[in-house]
Formats: C-alpha cells, structure tokens, sequence
C-alpha cells in the first residue's frame, strides 16, 4: 500500500497510484511488482505491471468500501479473517482451480479449458491477445523473434528486455495459441 524502495529507488505503493488516478487522465498506471516466482540463483525478479485506468479504480474502490480497515498489512488484498493478513500465496490457484471445477462440471459446449488449465495459462491467453492486437493488420505468421511487436509483448509481460534473446524466445512461446485463438 505504501511506498517502497526497491534496488535503491523510490517505488510508488498502490495508495501514491491512487492519489496519481486523481491528479491524471493517464489511461495506464506502473507499478513495480516485487513479489513473483524466483528463479534458482537469479533471486526474486521483479516486474513492472501495467494497471489499466477502470481497473486501478476498482482496486481503489475495494481499498475505500471492502478491504478490513483495522489491519497492520502493507499489502492491498488482505484475508477476510479478522485479522486483516496478507492473502496468502496459494489462494490465486486454489481460487482458480475451483472456478474451474464449477466451470466444468457445467461442460459449457463453447468453454476451451480442461482439467489441465492452470491460471497461469490466463497469463499466455494475455500474452496472445497483446501480440494480435499489436499486429494491427500484419499477418502474425510474418512476425519473428526479432520484430518490435514482440519486443513489445515481451515488455508487457515483464520479460527481461536487456536479455533480448531470452526475452523474445519465451514471448514467442507464449503466444504460440494466436492459430487456436483465431479459429474460435
């Protein structure tokens, strides 16, 4: 919620970015997400996610109505215990795997997941959207690693520009689904 330094520089807490989506008509907000999956021998990498204007106001509507106000976490979702914690790391998959389920056993004819679906899967499903919207009329299968609307994707999705054969290389896996999304 509050500011924070991260790798000796100021970073702006979701309570700045509130007070920011007051003073601005920007469309697009950063913030620095410190807390992801580390990787062996790389520590915790951090991100810069990019909050879109309709969904920072409902973050800062949950902050103002929802969110337990007694509480001594830093952290903008917090549990409904009483106690106000921090939601733990699981509590994405645990949400998710049971949608899923729901979702499933009404085995909707339209419906594209499986019991293999994770939601990280939503993550590749954003990945392939960017890339086809950024294509803007280019054929998709023309575009390689090295072209800016990977490049693009790539830094939307937080991968390590500086590394840039790291970085297009896992983009372009993860929007290898563009021929199953179009056939939908």
């Amino acid at each position: 919620m509050d500011d924070f330094t991260y790798a000796k520089k100021p970073q702006k807490g979701f309570k700045s970015l509130f007070d920011e989506l007051e003073q601005s008509d920007k469309d697009v907000f950063e913030y620095l997400l410190t807390i992801t999956k580390a990787r062996k021998n790389e520590g915790s990498p951090a991100r810069t996610i990019y909050i879109p204007r309709a969904l920072l106001e409902k973050c800062k509507m949950y902050y103002l109505v929802e969110r337990q106000k007694e509480t001594n976490s830093n952290s903008l979702l917090v549990s409904t215990d009483g106690k106000g914690t921090a939601i733990k790391a699981g509590v994405a998959t645990r949400v998710f795997r049971d949608i899923r389920t729901m979702l499933l056993d009404g085995r909707s004819p339209n419906l594209v997941l499986n019991e293999d679906n994770s939601y990280h899967h939503l993550r590749h499903s954003f990945g392939t959207e960017k890339f086809y919207e950024l294509c803007r009329g280019i054929p998709h299968d023309s575009i390689t690693e090295g072209h800016s609307v990977v490049t693009e994707v790539a830094r939307l999705m937080g991968h390590k520009i500086n590394k840039k054969e790291w970085a297009q290389e896992v983009t372009i896996r993860y929007i290898r689904s563009i021929d199953l999304m179009l056939a939908n």
